[in-house]
């Protein structure tokens, strides 16, 4: 499951990088791993991080 999250991780960063807001990556995500994969609050907890200059994709 870890790895799944890191996964997801991976793709929030990928999304931040790309200029897309939370709601966008949460979007994106869900279209391709259904609906409820991935909550938006999630999503915008780790765009805090990367925004704070955290990149760290481990849950810590």
């Amino acid at each position: 499951m870890e790895e799944n999250k890191e996964h997801f991780r991976h793709l929030m960063l990928f999304y931040y990088r790309k200029g897309k807001n939370a709601s966008q990556a949460t979007n994106s995500i869900c279209s391709v791993y259904g609906e409820g994969a991935l909550a938006e609050r999630t999503v915008r907890k780790w765009f805090a991080k990367f925004r704070a200059s955290d990149f760290n994709l481990k849950d810590h």
